[in-house]
């Protein structure tokens, strides 16, 4: 069975690199000391960093009363949970819109649904293996560098953790309806 908290996930980078295991981020342990430092910083990091699969919501956004000072004409409230806001729809189709503090700048009617596309933090026990082993690794590569001074161990773990971060991304696309490529520019083209 897997990792299924974030004291097992951080317990098993421990593991790649022969340390001690922690019990809790607030043992008095330098592995300790460093994941609580780096752990969520990572974690959150690789998640925003891809548009993962099993890390996205959609999220009916909530008007906000103010709205901009200008350019656009409502604002809407990003829920706290989001980390990387992906796309923001109308009736289904994408609109433009800005990214400002933790809200959606848009100009949306006041009776339209505004819909967000976003990666939200996955709680550890819903990570799929393939992502989990990447943190394992970035967590590890860290702990190297960080607790035991081992340079070149830190360098190999980062490029085990590159490796396996790109596998999981190749897995994780591949869980989505393939899309079809439009042909008709490439055709107008070549004409």
């Amino acid at each position: 069975m897997g990792a299924t908290t974030d004291i097992a996930v951080a317990q098993k980078a421990c593991a790649l690199i022969g340390m001690q295991p922690i019990t809790a981020f607030s043992d008095d342990s330098s592995e300790a000391i460093v994941l609580n430092a780096i752990y969520d910083e990572i974690v959150e990091s690789e998640l925003a960093g891809y548009p993962w699969r099993f890390a996205m919501a959609q999220r009916t956004l909530n008007r906000l009363a103010a709205t901009p000072a200008s350019r656009w004409d409502a604002a809407y409230q990003i829920p706290s949970d989001i980390l990387m806001v992906r796309a923001v729809t109308v009736n289904d189709h994408t609109i433009e819109y800005d990214r400002y503090d933790d809200n959606i700048y848009c100009n949306a009617g006041s009776s339209e649904v505004v819909v967000m596309d976003g990666t939200y933090r996955v709680k550890e026990i819903d990570w799929p293996a393939f992502f989990r082993l990447g943190i394992e690794y970035r967590l590890a590569a860290a702990l190297a560098s960080g607790v035991s001074l081992q340079a070149d161990l830190s360098q190999l773990l980062d490029e085990k953790a590159e490796l396996q971060i790109r596998k999981a991304r190749n897995i994780d696309a591949s869980s989505q309806t393939t899309r079809k490529v439009k042909q008709d520019r490439l055709v107008n083209v070549r004409l």
